[in-house]
């Protein structure tokens, strides 16, 4: 006979919410280098936190994500809807040949956010080097991007703006996550 051994655990709800929004914390380490565009992304910051915004090509977001899954996603509170209008229109702009240089302009872009980044070379400020990034909003223009790469439709003039935040304060990432999915509302 096999004794089986088990332990009970009590907790209130407060130690449930709270062991809850550690482990959304948790993500899969990594190390990616994106590049730019275009060189010298503008480059924001103040004491706690610095930021870069530039150019991406969209092909470098579906390789992004052709390289690491939904593990890129995963501090993303929203997961990809499907194949829903949006993301049809998404991926229709991204291969269309009159439209697909406009969806810049179209598109709302990516925010990343991640514990440290670093440009490359001072010659080379086009790539920039993130460590445990994650994409906290973008999530159906990266599913969007990655399905008209593997259809073989996605336009090489796709340009998708991109934010990188730098904070290496796990509590910081579910606000940035939460502000950049409930304030643009139509």
């Amino acid at each position: 006979p096999t004794e089986t051994v088990f332990s009970i655990f009590v907790a209130d709800i407060n130690e449930l919410i709270a062991r809850h929004r550690r482990a959304l914390q948790e993500t899969t380490p990594n190390e990616i280098i994106l590049e730019f565009s275009k060189p010298n992304p503008y480059e924001h910051g103040t004491k706690e936190m610095r930021a870069l915004i530039g150019s991406v090509s969209g092909r470098t977001i579906a390789d992004l994500f052709d390289k690491h899954g939904n593990a890129i996603l995963e501090a993303n509170v929203r997961n990809y809807l499907g194949n829903v209008a949006i993301n049809r229109q998404i991926e229709r702009t991204a291969s269309d040949q009159e439209q697909s240089n406009r969806f810049w302009f179209y598109n709302n872009g990516i925010s990343i956010v991640c514990s440290q980044y670093s440009f490359r070379s001072q010659a080379e400020t086009s790539k920039v080097r993130l460590l445990n990034a994650q994409i906290v909003n973008g999530c159906q223009t990266v599913h969007s991007l990655w399905h008209a790469f593997k259809s073989g439709t996605l336009r090489e003039d796709v340009e998708v703006l991109v934010r990188i935040i730098e904070q290496p304060d796990p509590e910081f990432v579910p606000l940035v996550t939460r502000f950049n999915n409930s304030q643009n509302a139509v």
